[in-house]
């Protein structure tokens, strides 16, 4: 398990087996770490990471910067045959990715976290 702190108001934990990583996001996700948390993500898929789930359930602010940088990660995903999932979202990140039209299909049966 790799954890890290982003910033004083937001931490990462990262669980890595085989090809796959669990990805738990805690605090904020706006533009002050969107763009830590995209250089880091994509490393991952540069290492060989191929499914990538992400546990946003405890993620109590999000802008569309940080949601572009999950764009990114997606997009790099799919570039080379891999995935990504959400493990959990929390209700303001989820409004944040309908209100932009992204990741609709992702979040279809996606475990919700109370508010």
């Amino acid at each position: 398990m790799v954890a890290g702190l982003v910033d004083e108001e937001t931490s990462i934990q990262v669980r890595r087996e085989g090809s796959s990583a669990d990805v738990c996001i805690v605090g904020m996700l706006t533009l002050t770490e969107a763009r830590w948390l995209r250089h880091h993500l994509v490393q991952l898929v540069n290492e060989g990471i191929a499914r990538l789930d992400l546990d946003l359930g405890q993620v109590n602010a999000t802008d569309r910067v940080g949601v572009a940088a999950l764009v990114v990660v997606a997009r790099r995903l799919r570039t080379l045959g891999g995935r990504l999932r959400f493990a959990a979202v929390s209700p303001e990140c989820e409004l944040t990715l309908r209100q932009h039209h992204l990741f609709i299909d992702e979040l279809d049966g996606c475990p919700r976290r109370p508010s």
